[in-house]
């Protein structure tokens, strides 16, 4: 297998030994980087000739150029806590999340021309888009009351720009409420993230979002203060076995977790939720190192599991501060913002739902009189609209809502209308 390789001059070794078909000659310019595992980049050689399905159609626009794509997976069969969500800045490995059924889901923010859109003429090669729906991004800018630029971030006082987006959603999906409320959803669909309620909500996300992006592509400034250290000199090489975590216990002269590679070295200062902490069901920490059992760790490789340390360390704490910024800026994680709105859910299930938004949304709300009405929900939003006219109402809230997700409620007749619509709000367009 020369698919993939742990360094840049190994692959290419592997390439300049391989025979290629169709007099096809080897390009350095092809030997790209992988996230292979959770924090785990390696490098293999992105040619049909080395990579049978190479998902061309949405690679291309993270080797293109500047980019960012939100890692996902749509099923999931593991008895852990849903953790599937990641952030890469170069392709994706197939398996770089684990689950008994699926693959991994890969979404870029940006998408950027293709060669024969480029020598038509119509865009430069630097020319990119931000892959969020129109509609999306103009309901976005009227609830918060800013204008949206098309590349980059922005100032979130005027204007917000796709990077904005993209942060506040990677901060929704990284909140433990987020996970536990909808973890049934989120193995079986494609992950939904709910609107913000104000700017000052989708402000304070968003940076929370940018810090935990910035942590898991390791550029983080913040991480060049790791506590970890690997005190012991030695051959660094993983030995048969192991690695060994040892959880602190200063009567046996542990003061920190530590992390043995082999019988004399450690590393030292890795706390227990870290060493426990899961990405993509996987356990980094321990498959970082598990994967290399044989190998002689460089100083480089060193630093990285430091480094990989100090990330998860981080993560954990900014988790929880999603959670408490959602408490301090308002309700996020309503029945509006059920994840699994569409038409695959169970009748009864979308029943469930619109008729608890009525009872804790609407009704309070209801003049004398309404009771005889109809009532339009968008479940997405908890947008509604009361009226005699189905069809009115349904055009009212549609102005409003262009992407709702409508279910009539009439409870003279106690009864649940049918669906108006199947479409739900999917910020990052689904690309592969």
């Amino acid at each position: 297998k020369v698919s993939i390789r742990w360094t840049h001059d190994e692959m290419g070794s592997a390439v300049s030994d391989f025979t290629f078909p169709d007099n096809e000659v080897m390009d350095n310019n092809l030997v790209v980087p992988i996230l292979y595992r959770p924090f785990d980049t390696r490098y293999t050689y992105y040619s049909r000739s080395f990579i049978t399905r190479r998902r061309q159609q949405v690679m291309q626009h993270i080797l293109t150029g500047a980019n960012l794509g939100l890692i996902f997976m749509r099923q999931v069969a593991l008895d852990d806590v849903y953790s599937h969500f990641g952030v890469y800045d170069g392709i994706v490995d197939n398996r770089a999340f684990n689950s008994s059924k699926g693959i991994t889901q890969f979404a870029p923010l940006y998408v950027y021309p293709t060669e024969q859109e480029i020598a038509a003429g119509l865009y430069s090669a630097d020319h990119r888009e931000p892959n969020l729906s129109a509609a999306f991004t103009g309901t976005l800018a009227e609830n918060l009351g800013l204008r949206f630029i098309a590349d980059g971030p922005g100032d979130l006082h005027d204007t917000f720009g796709p990077e904005d987006v993209f942060h506040y959603i990677y901060a929704v999906f990284h909140s433990p409420a987020y996970r536990e409320r909808y973890d049934q959803f989120l193995r079986a669909d494609f992950p939904r993230a709910p609107f913000p309620r104000d700017a000052t909500q989708f402000r304070a996300l968003a940076g929370l979002g940018k810090r935990l992006t910035d942590l898991h592509l390791l550029r983080s400034p913040e991480l060049s203060a790791s506590t970890v250290a690997f005190p012991v000199a030695g051959d660094s090489t993983i030995a048969r076995g192991y690695p060994k975590y040892m959880e602190p216990n200063p009567a046996g002269g542990i003061e920190q977790g530590r992390v043995n590679i082999n019988r004399r070295q450690y590393f030292e200062g890795i706390a227990p939720e870290v060493w426990q902490f899961r990405i993509g069901g996987y356990q980094p920490m321990d498959k970082w190192l598990k994967d290399r059992r044989g190998r002689t760790l460089s100083f480089d490789d060193i630093d990285h599991y430091r480094r990989m340390a100090a990330a998860i360390g981080e993560t954990i704490d900014l988790m929880e501060r999603v959670d408490r910024a959602i408490e301090e800026t308002g309700r996020l994680f309503s029945v509006a913002a059920e994840t699994a709105a569409t038409s695959d859910t169970p009748y009864s299930e979308r029943q469930r739902r619109a008729h608890e938004i009525y009872d804790t949304e609407v009704r309070p709300k209801m003049m004398p009189g309404d009771e005889d009405q109809y009532v339009m929900i968008d479940i997405l939003s908890g947008d509604y609209e009361i009226g005699e006219n189905e069809a009115v109402l349904t055009r009212l809230l549609r102005e409003r809502r262009p992407d709702a997700v409508m279910h009539c409620i009439h409870r003279h007749q106690s009864r649940l209308g049918r669906i108006l619509s199947p479409r739900s709000v999917r910020p990052v367009k689904e690309t592969d």
